[in-house]
Protein backbone atom coordinates (compact mmCIF):
# COMPACT_ATOMS: atom_id res chain seq x y z
CA UNK A 1 0.00 0.00 0.00
CA UNK A 2 3.11 2.67 0.94
CA UNK A 3 4.34 1.67 -2.85
CA UNK A 4 1.04 2.84 -4.29
CA UNK A 5 1.03 6.00 -2.26
CA UNK A 6 4.60 6.99 -3.30
CA UNK A 7 3.64 6.05 -7.09
CA UNK A 8 0.69 8.13 -6.89
CA UNK A 9 2.22 10.88 -5.20
CA UNK A 10 4.54 11.03 -7.80
CA UNK A 11 1.61 11.11 -10.60
CA UNK A 12 0.70 13.57 -9.45
CA UNK A 13 3.69 15.83 -9.14
CA UNK A 14 4.74 15.14 -12.51
CA UNK A 15 0.93 16.36 -13.44
CA UNK A 16 1.55 19.70 -12.06
CA UNK A 17 4.87 20.44 -13.34
CA UNK A 18 3.81 19.51 -17.37
CA UNK A 19 0.15 22.02 -16.10
CA UNK A 20 2.90 24.66 -15.32
CA UNK A 21 5.05 24.28 -17.88
CA UNK A 22 2.35 24.46 -20.46
CA UNK A 23 0.78 27.09 -18.92
CA UNK A 24 4.24 29.04 -18.83
CA UNK A 25 3.95 28.87 -23.23
CA UNK A 26 1.47 31.22 -23.53
CA UNK A 27 -1.73 31.21 -25.32
CA UNK A 28 -2.52 29.56 -28.37
CA UNK A 29 -5.70 30.74 -30.40
CA UNK A 30 -6.78 28.62 -33.47
CA UNK A 31 -8.39 30.45 -36.76
CA UNK A 32 -9.18 30.14 -40.01
CA UNK A 33 -8.88 32.31 -43.00
CA UNK A 34 -10.45 32.44 -46.78
CA UNK A 35 -10.08 35.43 -49.04
CA UNK A 36 -9.25 35.90 -52.65
CA UNK A 37 -6.00 37.65 -53.64
CA UNK A 38 -5.31 39.62 -56.57
CA UNK A 39 -2.99 38.02 -59.08
CA UNK A 40 -0.28 40.26 -60.78
CA UNK A 41 -1.74 39.11 -64.42
CA UNK A 42 -5.26 40.03 -63.62
CA UNK A 43 -7.02 37.50 -62.14
CA UNK A 44 -7.50 35.91 -58.46
CA UNK A 45 -6.06 33.00 -56.40
CA UNK A 46 -8.21 31.64 -53.57
CA UNK A 47 -6.61 31.10 -50.34
CA UNK A 48 -7.89 28.61 -47.89
CA UNK A 49 -6.06 29.26 -44.59
CA UNK A 50 -5.83 27.49 -40.70
CA UNK A 51 -3.56 28.33 -38.02
CA UNK A 52 -2.32 29.55 -34.70
CA UNK A 53 -2.19 32.67 -33.20
CA UNK A 54 1.09 31.88 -30.05
CA UNK A 55 0.94 35.02 -27.52
CA UNK A 56 3.63 34.05 -24.58
CA UNK A 57 6.66 36.21 -22.55
CA UNK A 58 8.94 35.54 -25.41
CA UNK A 59 7.25 36.18 -28.66
CA UNK A 60 3.99 36.90 -30.57
CA UNK A 61 3.47 34.55 -33.62
CA UNK A 62 1.41 32.31 -36.28
CA UNK A 63 2.06 29.53 -37.42
CA UNK A 64 -0.27 28.92 -40.58
CA UNK A 65 -0.79 26.31 -43.61
CA UNK A 66 -2.24 28.07 -46.64
CA UNK A 67 -3.90 26.68 -49.67
CA UNK A 68 -3.71 28.38 -53.03
CA UNK A 69 -6.49 27.74 -55.80
CA UNK A 70 -7.32 29.68 -58.90
CA UNK A 71 -5.30 31.29 -60.95
CA UNK A 72 -1.90 30.61 -59.77
CA UNK A 73 0.63 31.73 -62.48
CA UNK A 74 3.59 33.17 -61.12
CA UNK A 75 3.93 31.51 -57.74
CA UNK A 76 6.99 29.80 -57.46
CA UNK A 77 7.93 26.81 -54.91
CA UNK A 78 10.47 27.83 -52.48
CA UNK A 79 11.64 29.09 -48.74
CA UNK A 80 11.20 32.72 -48.31
CA UNK A 81 12.36 34.55 -45.32
CA UNK A 82 11.84 38.30 -44.64
CA UNK A 83 12.35 40.34 -42.53
CA UNK A 84 10.51 42.33 -42.42
CA UNK A 85 10.29 41.95 -46.34
CA UNK A 86 10.99 39.15 -48.93
CA UNK A 87 10.90 39.17 -52.90
CA UNK A 88 7.95 36.68 -53.24
CA UNK A 89 7.41 35.25 -56.84
CA UNK A 90 4.90 37.30 -58.45
CA UNK A 91 4.11 39.75 -56.27
CA UNK A 92 7.83 41.30 -55.75
CA UNK A 93 9.68 42.66 -52.36
CA UNK A 94 6.21 41.98 -50.06
CA UNK A 95 5.64 42.33 -46.25
CA UNK A 96 3.42 39.24 -44.01
CA UNK A 97 0.38 40.42 -42.74
CA UNK A 98 -1.07 38.14 -40.59
CA UNK A 99 -4.40 36.32 -41.26
CA UNK A 100 -5.64 36.36 -37.67
CA UNK A 101 -5.27 40.08 -36.98
CA UNK A 102 -3.99 42.12 -39.50
CA UNK A 103 -0.58 42.93 -37.91
CA UNK A 104 2.42 43.45 -40.39
CA UNK A 105 5.62 40.77 -39.25
CA UNK A 106 8.47 41.68 -38.47
CA UNK A 107 10.29 38.31 -39.73
CA UNK A 108 8.45 35.28 -41.04
CA UNK A 109 9.56 32.15 -43.28
CA UNK A 110 7.01 31.40 -45.85
CA UNK A 111 7.70 27.75 -47.41
CA UNK A 112 5.77 27.32 -51.06
CA UNK A 113 4.66 23.92 -52.20
CA UNK A 114 3.62 22.98 -55.57
CA UNK A 115 1.51 20.42 -55.86
CA UNK A 116 0.48 17.83 -58.73
CA UNK A 117 -2.81 19.36 -59.55
CA UNK A 118 -1.54 22.77 -60.22
CA UNK A 119 -2.42 24.55 -56.33
CA UNK A 120 0.01 25.47 -54.37
CA UNK A 121 0.16 24.52 -50.20
CA UNK A 122 2.19 27.80 -48.22
CA UNK A 123 3.53 26.89 -44.86
CA UNK A 124 4.07 30.57 -43.05
CA UNK A 125 5.53 30.97 -39.85
CA UNK A 126 5.81 34.68 -38.78
CA UNK A 127 6.75 36.86 -36.07
CA UNK A 128 5.37 40.24 -34.49
CA UNK A 129 7.51 41.67 -31.99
Amino acid sequence: MKGLVVVITLMVAMFATSTAAMASEGAATQYKASFSAPMPDGGFSQWTCSGVHIVNRVSIKDSEICTVTGDTTGLVAGTYVGHPTANVPPFGEVPWFSDFDGVTATRFKAIIVANPDGTFTQHILAYYN
